[in-house]
């Protein structure tokens, strides 16, 4: 072991990510990946956490957080099946509470880009919402590039999502995942998206 160390937990400084006082807390279901990730860019572009709950509670060490955070105001990302209105009832008695919805997983991913972007956005990152792990190491890139990420089935672009597309008017559409989670068909469709 000569020239070696080695760290204990207590020897590991600590560092929280996020400061107390901010402007916003994003709150998803930890059961189901696509509405964390949807939510992912507008998170980063404000600066602010986005924390886990239960469908039908809120762990103990997220509501700490949310005491210790103090943040001016909570966002839901996703629709009543994963965080319930009794989550939302709760979150409200804390802090002013709002929610970004959709129809589905490929909604929430619209109404989280209309709601980050609103004067559109240059670039929009692609990736599929049956699997997570394109949309997931996709979306730092998204963040650094002030892009939204979108979600889309493996053969198809849902409608919210084709009108968000229109909307945003891209200049650039990255496409994040292989053949088998994004198609050809799609990616040729994405191109009628470009401006």
């Amino acid at each position: 072991m000569s020239g070696e160390q080695t760290a204990t937990q207590s020897q590991l400084p600590y560092r929280d990510g996020f400061g107390p006082g901010g402007a916003v807390a994003y709150i998803a279901s930890g059961a189901v990946f696509p509405d964390a990730l949807s939510g992912s860019a507008i998170a980063t572009k404000d600066g602010a956490p986005i924390l886990l709950v239960t469908k039908d509670s809120i762990p103990a060490a997220i509501s700490d957080e949310i005491s210790r955070l103090n943040p001016g105001r909570i966002v839901i990302l996703g629709g009543l099946d994963t965080v319930s209105a009794a989550v939302e009832t709760a979150l409200a008695a804390l802090h002013p509470t709002s929610r970004i919805t959709g129809a589905d997983r490929f909604g929430v991913s619209a109404a989280a880009s209309a709601a980050g972007f609103p004067s559109g956005s240059e670039t929009v990152f692609i990736a599929s919402g049956l699997v997570f792990p394109d949309a997931l190491s996709g979306s730092p890139a998204a963040a650094i590039n002030d892009a939204p990420v979108l979600l889309v089935a493996p053969s198809d672009i849902p409608a919210a999502v084709a009108t968000e597309l229109n909307r945003l008017a891209p200049s650039r559409i990255v496409v994040l995942g292989g053949r088998e989670t994004v198609s050809d068909a799609v990616i040729q469709k994405l191109r009628a998206y470009l401006r």
